[in-house]
C-alpha cells in the first residue's frame, strides 16, 4: 500500500471514529432522557431491559473504538515509515490514549447508571 492509499483509509477509519462517538453519545443522550422523563415511573423489569440493552450497547461500540484506535495507531506507524520519518504518536502515548478512551467510556457509562438509580430512589428531604 502507497502512502496515499493509507492517507485515504486513514481518514475513512477516523471518519468511522466520529461517527461511533456520535453514536455512543446519542445513545447515552437517550438513555439520560429516559431515565430523567420517566425513570421514576418504569417498572424494575422496565430499568432493568433499558439498563442491560445500554451497557450492551455501549459495552459493543467502546470494543469496536479500541480496535478502530488500535488500527489507526498501527497505520500512523506504517505511514510514518512510508515518509521516512519517525512516528508522531509514541507507543506509550497510544497506550495512554486507548486506557484515557476506556477510563472515559466507562465513567460516563456508570455515571449514567447512577444518574437512573439516582432518579428512581430520591433522597427525602
Amino acid at each position: 500500500m502507497d502512502i496515499y492509499q493509507l492517507n485515504d483509509v486513514m481518514n475513512g477509519m477516523s471518519s468511522n471514529i466520529v461517527q461511533a462517538q456520535a453514536l455512543f453519545i446519542s445513545v447515552l443522550s437517550a438513555y439520560l432522557v429516559v431515565a430523567y422523563t420517566a425513570g421514576a415511573s418504569l417498572t424494575r423489569y422496565q430499568v432493568t431491559f433499558i439498563s442491560i440493552l445500554f451497557l450492551l450497547i455501549t459495552s459493543l461500540g467502546a470494543f469496536g473504538q479500541l480496535r478502530n484506535v488500535q488500527v489507526m495507531t498501527e497505520w500512523g506507524y506504517q505511514a510514518a515509515t512510508l515518509n521516512g520519518g519517525e512516528a508522531v504518536v509514541s507507543k506509550v502515548q497510544a497506550e495512554t490514549a486507548k486506557w484515557l478512551f476506556i477510563a472515559i467510556r466507562v465513567a460516563l457509562t456508570i455515571g449514567a447508571l447512577v444518574f437512573m438509580w439516582q432518579v428512581r430512589h430520591p433522597k427525602a428531604e
